[in-house]
């Protein structure tokens, strides 16, 4: 692919269109545990900026410009780190700031591109300092955020001088498992390969596994009429069918990347409907719940999304697209001195709490439960954070600078349904989705006839099961706790859920 780290690989496309014809993702449940929201319904919408005289020179200056080009705020900014980088940097923190979700890739090279550090020394724990390291500045950052190890290990600079792909699978084993002992929970972890990959059928090769991945993404192109990497045009569906083919295969949800596209100066207008192409083709997978475009030009074949008035039309009516703004969930939380306001707020499994900061001083926003799930940091006037519950529970917090300040956010288990009788399979659905990794679910009940509330589920690492009375006729309750399993650490019980069995 055209790299963003100023390097040029290349890799080979053939033609030949393959229709459509897996399962849509609304006619199954997801596997996935990752902290980043995904929407229920639509994809969020992002781009990676190339910075250069076109985009810009600054960071946020090109981010600016481009929102101000299409109309809308990203939801996805999507950079790129090697190993030796300081990262986060203050411009991923602005860009959090703003309102975007990170898609960080971390590359085992250098950042001269000399060399790599070997996966295979990795997986080995000679590199353990810095991943700690870097574990400290993710969690410190607080924000949920996608994060690939290596992006697109398949890649001549990639393969041939890092390691095999069992390498690169324990490589990333060891940095998963490196941050999760670290106590990082806000990394909601993308395998990112190249759609070739896919289409080649040596991405599986290349797999962590189910319960090292959150979610699959690809990096794929129309490259035609690159000189670099010759090929036919090829329609967005000819690009992406064979990763989202292994997407469903695994039952994850998915994330395209990197797209793009050129123009084809002998059929003016072609670029655009490629934008619409790609647009509809997102609609009929609906498991692919994030895309991000690669807005760079390399001469030949220049991807920037205004080389032509019908290619801008084409984008930004993808970007004005309610299938790509989907609802945000949040909550809103105004902080001033000396009070959160409200300061009791009851969110749904999987929404948010967003803090608005309004001063005149410094504040925080910082889990109080000990389990570390988030902390704002020192936030001036006019900032936001944002954080997701994925479990139900009571969640206490307070200000770390005026610690007289304090609130708590409620998020209730629910019960489908409400009522039935001595047959009837009730769902019990305690979190929106699966645990992540060092964090477990807990469920309580209270039968009929008794106060008393007893275990009834412990250690969950699932999102709900199935309930037939087990006690005869009466009133039943629920609640349920999220859990830390390093420390042991944990929120309060829920709110109690009541079913009626008659």
């Amino acid at each position: 692919m055209l790299r963003r780290l100023t390097l040029i690989l290349v890799s080979i496309t053939v033609a030949g269109l393959i229709a459509p014809s897996h399962v849509l993702a609304t006619e199954r449940s997801l596997s996935y545990a990752g902290p980043v929201p995904l929407p229920t319904t639509g994809a969020l919408f992002g781009v990676h900026l190339n910075l250069d005289r076109h985009n810009g020179l600054d960071r946020r200056i090109a981010m600016t410009k481009f929102e101000t080009l299409t109309g809308r705020a990203m939801a996805i900014d999507r950079q790129y780190y090697f190993w030796n980088a300081d990262w986060p940097t203050s411009d991923d923190e602005w860009s959090r700031d703003k309102g975007r979700t990170l898609y960080l890739s971390w590359s085992a090279h250098p950042d001269d591109m000399s060399g790599c550090k070997k996966w295979t020394d990795i997986a080995a724990g000679l590199y353990d300092a810095d991943i700690d390291a870097q574990a400290a500045k993710v969690t410190a950052f607080g924000a949920p955020m996608f994060l690939a190890f290596h992006h697109e290990p398949t890649t001549v600079n990639n393969h041939d001088r890092c390691g095999t792909p069992a390498e690169f699978i324990s490589a990333w084993q060891h940095v998963h498992d490196r941050f999760t002992a670290d106590g990082v929970t806000n990394v909601t972890w993308a395998w990112t390969m190249t759609a070739w990959s896919f289409t080649q059928e040596n991405a599986y090769k290349y797999y962590p596994g189910d319960s090292y991945v959150d979610v699959i993404a690809s990096d794929g192109y129309n490259w035609f009429g690159c000189v670099f990497h010759p090929g036919p045009w090829r329609e967005p569906v000819e690009v992406f069918q064979a990763f989202h083919d292994f997407g469903v295969d695994h039952n994850k949800p998915m994330v395209i990347a990197e797209y793009g596209t050129g123009e084809d100066v002998d059929i003016p207008g072609r670029k655009g409907q490629w934008f619409t192409n790609f647009a509809d083709l997102m609609k009929q997978w609906p498991d692919i719940k994030g895309v991000a475009y690669f807005n760079v030009g390399n001469g030949s074949c220049d991807r920037y999304i205004d080389t032509s008035e019908t290619s801008l039309d084409g984008f930004n009516t993808n970007g004005a697209d309610p299938y790509f703004n989907p609802p945000t969930g949040t909550s809103t939380v105004t902080v001033a001195d000396f009070s959160f306001t409200p300061e009791a707020v009851t969110v749904p499994q999987g929404e948010g709490v967003e803090w608005t900061f309004t001063g005149p001083s410094d504040h925080t926003a910082t889990d109080n439960t000990g389990m570390g799930l988030f902390d704002s940091g020192p936030r001036s006037v006019g900032s936001s954070y944002t954080f997701y519950f994925i479990s139900s529970g009571i969640y206490r917090y307070r200000c770390t600078i005026h610690p007289i300040m304090t609130g708590q956010v409620k998020v209730p288990i629910l019960a489908s349904p409400s009522t039935g009788n001595e047959t009837t399979e009730f769902t019990i659905t305690w979190a929106a989705n699966n645990a992540p990794s060092g964090f477990v679910f807990d469920v309580q009940i209270r039968r009929p006839g008794t106060t008393d509330w007893v275990d009834w589920l412990t250690d969950q690492t699932v999102n709900s099961a199935t309930f037939v009375a087990d006690a005869g006729t009466g009133t039943y309750g629920f609640r349920a706790r999220y859990r830390n399993t390093t420390n042991g650490a944990s929120s309060q019980y829920s709110t109690a859920k009541t079913i009626k069995v008659s």
